[in-house]
């Protein structure tokens, strides 16, 4: 069963903090020749210049690199985040909000210290709770069909929540939970009344003119890029309650904006929100996090950075304000690391199967 993974050894990927060793999209040429289907779509930001590139194999044929949607993983979770920030400056929640305090009165913790995980503690991945839930399906009905989020909805979600125990009392060190990102955004749907996806279409999407992010495309023109898993064809996920940690499609001219905000949040409306979302809160072990957004450094410059996989996609993004640098790289193709690209062009790849994962 594969889940939506984050490959924490992002630090020697980082383009804009050296000069790299071949452009962004010559380094996807020479990743998408070894791939048996699918495509790479790359976008490369420095200053004001602008450049998206496609290699591979293309579908639907003659598609613009720019308008071809891909699912985005766990880059979904730096939406997320920013949707927790503008949520506390509309003054709905505060960071040091705790679960239990969103909960109907009578929700019954089995470890009562649960409930005392707070929201930023959800979104940095320090709450303690697990990666996966216990009660996800790795076999059964609707856990072998490949499409494993589909049906893990928010009455299994809180169920979970109400079972699990943890090892100690909250902090924890950073240990990434998909499972905390989609409670954070299910009970942020709480207390908005909302659903996470309408949250994000109208608190972060429409703000940002980001036009073609969302994670129902059924209304969109532009075409999906078909999902792949090596050479076979595979199904596109869908979500229920863990939507908010990895359910976005989005195109790499949304994501070359979205960068473009995160670079100059002070242009943007949700400004203050990014002054949130952005500021480390956690350590790693290996750099900071903010809300979703890992912040790495070399002593000299910073730069933040997320990757993201599905079961037919792999995507990674960066953003070096220092440098007027944004790397975007998408690819439908889920046995081919983004990463890998970013290595490649700076002279760092390993062989296949080296990605830790």
């Amino acid at each position: 069963m594969r889940y939506f993974r984050l490959w924490i050894a992002l630090a020697s990927t980082c383009l804009g903090t050296s000069a790299a060793a071949k452009p962004l999209a010559e380094a996807a040429r020479i990743v998408a020749a070894e791939m048996p289907a699918g495509c790479i779509v790359t976008g490369d930001c420095r200053g004001q210049k602008v450049e998206y590139s496609i290699a591979g194999r293309v579908e639907p044929a003659g598609a613009r690199p720019e308008s071809l949607l891909f699912e985005m993983g766990s880059i979904t979770k730096t939406f997320t985040g920013l949707l927790l920030a503008q949520a506390v400056v509309e003054g709905k929640v505060k960071l040091d909000t705790k679960v239990s305090d969103l909960l109907a009165p009578n929700f019954k913790f089995n470890d009562p210290r649960v409930g005392q995980i707070t929201l930023v503690q959800l979104s940095t991945h320090t709450s303690g709770l697990p990666r996966m839930p216990a009660n996800f399906p790795l076999e059964g009905p609707f856990g072998t069909l490949g499409d494993p989020y589909a049906k893990y909805d928010e009455k299994l979600m809180l169920e979970f929540l109400s079972r699990v125990k943890l090892a100690e009392t909250p902090t924890f060190q950073c240990s990434y939970s998909n499972y905390g990102v989609g409670l954070l955004g299910t009970l942020l749907g709480r207390v908005y009344h909302q659903s996470w996806e309408s949250l994000i279409l109208d608190k972060i999407c429409r703000p940002l003119g980001l036009s073609e992010t969302r994670m129902d495309i059924s209304a969109s023109k532009l075409p999906l890029a078909p999902p792949h898993k090596g050479a076979e064809l595979v199904k596109s996920w869908k979500f229920d309650s863990m939507a908010p940690a990895g359910a976005l499609r989005t195109t790499a001219a949304d994501l070359m904006k979205y960068g473009q905000a995160v670079m100059h949040p002070e242009k943007t409306p949700l400004s203050a929100a990014f002054a949130i979302a952005l500021k480390p809160h956690a350590d790693t072990g290996k750099g900071k996090i903010g809300l979703g957004w890992f912040i790495n450094s070399n002593g000299s410059v910073s730069w933040l950075i997320h990757n993201g996989s599905t079961g037919g996609y792999s995507t990674i993004m960066e953003v070096v304000p220092a440098r007027e640098v944004i790397h975007v790289v998408l690819v439908n193709n889920s046995s081919h690391k983004a990463d890998s690209v970013l290595a490649e062009a700076n002279g760092t790849r390993k062989k296949a199967g080296s990605a830790q994962e």
